[in-house]
């Protein structure tokens, strides 16, 4: 069995392809949803291959305290207020 498809006239390929080399389109999922950092509640150091690596617990605005999660410094780069006014009050530095 064979498909003809309608594909744009700059395409270069003959529109008529065999079932075997067609697939199913899936639409592709929404984009990821982003969250909004309320509050940094505290933070840890883990040690990495690469040296220290500082998590910080965050706050989720708009949603429940059992949601707090450890994050990534690298993941509060949406918040850069936060970050600066966490580390001044707790006398840190980046690593």
């Amino acid at each position: 069995m064979v498909y003809r498809l309608r594909l744009p006239n700059n395409y270069p390929m003959h529109p008529v392809f065999n079932i075997e080399h067609l697939k199913k389109y899936h639409q592709a999922s929404p984009l990821q949803e982003e969250y909004e950092v309320e509050a940094i509640l505290g933070h840890r150091l883990t040690s990495k291959k690469n040296g220290n690596r500082r998590m910080y617990l965050v706050q989720w605005k708009d949603y429940d305290p059992t949601d707090d999660s450890w994050v990534s410094e690298y993941d509060l780069q949406n918040a850069p207020a936060l970050k600066r006014e966490y580390l001044r009050l707790h006398n840190l530095i980046l690593i």
